[in-house]
This record gives structure tokens, sequence and C-alpha cells, in this order.
């Protein structure tokens, strides 16, 4: 019966408390506030969303920022199809559009009337590996 009673007499007290944490919290929120989280925690973040995001491996796998470059939205969908395919992933359900859609939340938004993104651009010679060394095993087998 003790405890019922300490709750009714500290209840208007966190009630208040409890209040004015919402009404702070509503005003920072309107103020775009946000705390920065540290470099660490956003590589891990990073890290790990890549793991299980076939569009961030997609650009840490084949695309490279340059400095005047632009990647028109065709040329990244076909070479996002041909690293999934390599990778074994199953993108049958991804069209151009959905391509298009989930990148600019990637890399950023499209440019130039929605046909590139800019300072971007797809690794040279990527998929390029598996050719060079189907090559090299024709010219051992010639030389036996």
């Amino acid at each position: 019966m003790l405890k019922m009673e300490l709750l009714k007499k500290n209840l208007p007290m966190e009630r208040s408390v409890l209040n004015e944490l919402i009404k702070r919290f509503i005003e920072l929120k309107e103020l775009n506030f946000h705390l920065p989280l540290p470099k660490l925690v956003k590589e891990a973040i990073d890290e790990y969303k890549s793991g299980y995001n076939i569009y961030e491996t997609f650009k840490k796998d084949c695309l490279i920022k340059s400095a005047g470059e632009r990647l028109q939205s065709g040329e990244a969908f076909d070479s996002f199809k041909q690293h999934a395919d390599q990778c074994n992933q199953k993108i049958r359900n991804i069209n151009r559009n959905t391509f298009i859609t989930e990148m600019t939340r990637v890399i950023g938004k499209l440019k130039g009337g929605n046909k590139y993104w800019k300072d971007w651009a797809v690794i040279e010679n990527y998929g390029d590996d598996e050719e060079e060394e189907e090559e090299e095993d024709m010219s051992d087998s010639d030389g036996e």
C-alpha cells in the first residue's frame, strides 16, 4: 500500500517530466537537429548494409566516383545485371525503373532529365577477368 501512495504522489511530477521531454523532442525535430554519427559507427553501418543490399554491393564492386564522368542509367543497369549474374543473385523482379529508384538511394539523384548520375563511372574492365582467364586457359591448352 505504501508503494501505491508513493506512485500516486509522484505521478504528476513524472507526467510533467515526460511532457517536457516530448516538447523538447518536437522542438529539436522541427529544427532538424541530429547528432552526427562517429565515423567508425557510420563505417560499421555501411559495411553491414552492403552485405545485405545488392545495390550497395554493386556500388562497392563495380562503381567508382570519378569527377566529370556521367554514368548513363542504361549502362549502369546492364552492368548491374551482369554483376548480379556473376554473383548468382536473383534479380528477375528488378526492372530498370526499380533499379533507378534503388540506386538513387545509394548514389544520389539522376541528372540530365533522369538520364545519368554525375561523377560516377563503371570500373573499367569490370567483368573482363573471366574472359581473360578463359583466353589464358585456351592458350595453355594449345601449348601442350
